[in-house]
């Protein structure tokens, strides 16, 4: 079985054992069993992983921009036409 260690400021020092389980500024849900501590790690649903997964077909923000002003300008036009 493994060791941790708390310190002082209640920060909780992981065996590198855990690395393959966690990582720094990983969430955990926290219970207790009689004497003993128990961690669950949360893991983050695939939905939210591809998320965080650059889109190189999305447009920057200056497209977007250049887009949203020519929208506009059809519009007036569109709109002084008539």
């Amino acid at each position: 079985m493994l060791t941790a260690k708390l310190g002082n400021d209640l920060m909780l020092k992981l065996p590198d054992e855990c690395k393959s389980i966690c990582k720094p500024g990983s969430e955990f849900i926290v219970g207790t069993s009689g004497d003993m501590l128990l961690l669950k790690p949360i893991r983050k649903p695939i939905w939210e992983c591809a998320r965080e997964i650059p889109d190189p077909d999305q447009p920057t923000l200056e497209e977007i921009d250049e887009i949203v002003h020519e929208v506009r300008r059809e519009m007036r036009e569109k709109k002084d036409g008539k």
